[in-house]
């Protein structure tokens, strides 16, 4: 497969659907760029792609029904590792994971949809960064332990249990219709907006260092056992 290629260190993948029944590994190629807005890996089973090169660039493309445990749509284990306008469809576990090691990735304009959790951190990994992302009708929630998170969505659709949890440094951020609760354990959030859609229970719980915040449609407490908050910005 060209995505595995120890040749070619950059891969073009035109329009079109491939059914790959293997995890793809990515180990050489640095460029991988899907022609137009995607072109669509299929996995049958529980395969994934897994990116492990360092300084890889992944754009335009759409992945669907993979997912192994542990593991999501599109799994990053490499440094400085850029995801650009990708699309993760109905994993059978996470639509975007990536590991401590995986210092210095990016996902810009990126969607996880119908996953267990949109995109997963990981616990001592703070050089991420998240811009424009949502994770969408995700069973658990969209956004786990991720860092530097800007202008992300979740679009619960009063499927997701929760919107961001977890989370560290999020600005303009929003949460829409979750389930149970829209930010919960998120430390330095600001500008962020909870619309409850009379479904989310809880707007923020559990958060620190909260600025500037606007939570409405919730059937419970807009915050609840929040620490270090600028009650003057937040309503």
């Amino acid at each position: 497969r060209a995505l595995e290629s120890t040749t070619y260190r950059s891969v073009f993948v035109p329009i079109g659907t491939y059914t790959v029944s293997d995890v793809i590994n990515v180990s050489y190629v640095r460029r991988i760029v899907g022609e137009g807005n995607w072109a669509s890996i299929d996995f049958t089973g529980d395969n994934f792609l897994n990116v492990g090169c360092d300084g890889c660039t992944l754009e335009n493309l759409r992945v669907r029904y993979g997912g192994r445990s542990h593991y999501g749509n599109f799994y990053i284990e490499a440094e400085n590792v850029t995801v650009r306008n990708c699309c993760s469809i109905g994993s059978l576990d996470d639509g975007f994971r990536y590991a401590t090691a995986s210092a210095g990735v990016s996902f810009i304009d990126c969607l996880a949809r119908d996953a267990r959790y949109g995109f997963l951190g990981a616990s001592g990994n703070l050089t991420s960064r998240l811009v424009n992302c949502s994770g969408d009708s995700c069973s658990e929630a969209g956004f786990i332990g991720c860092c530097n998170l800007s202008s992300c969505s979740v679009d619960g659709e009063n499927v997701s249990v929760q919107g961001f949890y977890g989370c560290l440094r999020a600005s303009s951020c929003r949460a829409f219709d979750v389930a149970n609760t829209a930010f919960d354990r998120c430390t330095g959030v600001t500008a962020a907006t909870v619309d409850g859609n009379g479904h989310t229970i809880w707007g923020f719980s559990l958060c620190a260092n909260l600025s500037s915040c606007h939570v409405e449609g919730c059937t419970g407490l807009d915050y609840t056992g929040c620490a270090w908050m600028n009650y003057t910005t937040c309503d």
